[in-house]
């Protein structure tokens, strides 16, 4: 009996995976009409967040990403930086700001960034990424200018970013001084910019 029970029980949390991923993959939070309505969105957010604690899920970087995304959409800033604080490697919060960029929260994935205390090249390429799908492209710009202002150097990725956002927004004169960049910083070719 108790292993049939623990072996329902598994199988009902792999088969809520898809649902419980799905339900905060497409929360997306009102506009706030009031604090009743405020109020409501944050106990939904609270019990799906809870939810997905139980479940084991609270390291998953999508899910990450839809928590912090939703608690900032319910004006909960904490919470969210609560749930961002949980996620400790470099490599999962990259994870999380790609997600975040994904799903077009970009002023959400800005304030992750700047509350990372390591940031690799990834991290910069997925911000500047991110904006230019965004076709956020002074925002490109404006965070390719502070990789130099942090003496880190662009690789082939950052500058065909940064390119291509130039090329879209018909910023030729931008797009010249990037290429001259690339030549005077001797960036490796990679297949994107050859």
């Amino acid at each position: 009996m108790k292993r049939t029970k623990k072996v329902s029980s598994f199988k009902s949390q792999i088969c809520s995976f898809p649902r419980l991923y799905s339900c905060v993959r497409s929360y997306h939070a009102p506009p706030r009409s009031g604090t009743l309505r405020a109020s409501m969105d944050f106990r939904i957010a609270a019990k799906t967040h809870a939810r997905v604690v139980v479940l084991g899920y609270a390291t998953y970087p999508s899910l990450v990403s839809s928590l912090i995304s939703i608690y900032a959409h319910c004006h909960q800033p904490h919470i969210a930086h609560h749930v961002f604080s949980r996620v400790m490697n470099l490599f999962n919060i990259n994870l999380v700001i790609e997600s975040l960029m994904k799903s077009g929260e970009c002023n959400v994935a800005k304030k992750v960034f700047g509350k990372m205390p390591v940031r690799d090249m990834v991290t910069w390429n997925t911000v500047i990424g991110g904006y230019i799908k965004n076709s956020c492209f002074l925002d490109a710009l404006s965070f390719f200018c502070g990789i130099l202002s942090a003496n880190v150097e662009p690789d082939g990725f950052t500058i065909a970013f940064v390119i291509t956002g130039c090329a879209r927004h018909g910023a030729l004169c931008n797009a010249k001084w990037v290429h001259g960049l690339m030549v005077q910083k001797r960036v490796e070719l990679n297949y994107i910019l050859s």
